[in-house]
């Protein structure tokens, strides 16, 4: 039993470390309500994302420094996309 606690506790600070990616983006007001994980000195807000395609949830973690640099990028794209004019297509 205590291998198993083990192994589960290994594998969650592992899913934590992942840096995977994801096209959703959580912004500055949603840390507050992501849970909050400690790996070493570095502060993780990690939050369950739903991937596209499936009935699947992944959690992700990121540090707040992240999120704010994707949202920001995400902000950047969008803004750029609205000046050059493009749009979503359209189906007839």
């Amino acid at each position: 039993m205590k291998q198993f606690l083990i192994l589960a506790a290994a594998l969650t600070l592992a899913g934590c470390a992942s840096n995977g990616d994801s096209s959703q983006t959580a912004s500055a007001d949603d840390v507050g309500t992501a849970d909050e994980v400690m790996a070493g000195e570095k502060k993780y807000y990690c939050s369950s994302e739903h991937v596209v395609g499936t009935n699947f949830k992944r959690r992700r973690c990121r540090t707040k420094q992240q999120i704010e640099e994707e949202r920001e990028v995400a902000e950047r794209e969008l803004s750029s996309m609205q000046r050059s004019g493009m749009t979503a297509p359209v189906d007839n």
